[in-house]
């Protein structure tokens, strides 16, 4: 082999081993990307999975609340009607304290 063809040689051998590290720190780069893509993709799906856990634990709230409310409706219509009660009550309390008064001063007048 000639000076020229052994530089040329080790020329290319330069090159193709120049490309081969320019490969590899590429495909490097592109997997270091890939793979924090990935762990990007996992930490939001987890974090998709924790809103739907949550949501889900909502959904079991609010039925849950729900039946309370019914239940409780029930009694509020309870205590409305005993409040009604109570109102006549006291008008008719009020009523026999005005006759009471009125008769103790005909008795006096009696006397």
């Amino acid at each position: 082999m000639t000076d020229y063809q052994s530089g040329r040689s080790s020329a290319t051998g330069r090159a193709f081993k120049a490309f081969e590290r320019l490969v590899e720190a590429d495909t490097e780069c592109t997997v270091a990307g890939l793979e924090m893509s990935e762990r990007v993709n996992l930490n939001t799906a987890n974090k998709y999975m924790n809103y739907n856990d949550a949501a889900t634990g909502l959904d079991i709230d609010a039925e849950y609340l729900k039946k309370t409310h019914n239940s409780i409706r029930r009694y509020c219509k309870q205590v409305d009607d005993i409040v009604l009660h109570i109102d006549q009550l006291e008008k008719i309390t009020q009523q026999v304290d005005e006759w009471s008064k009125e008769l103790d001063v005909k008795s006096r007048r009696i006397k």
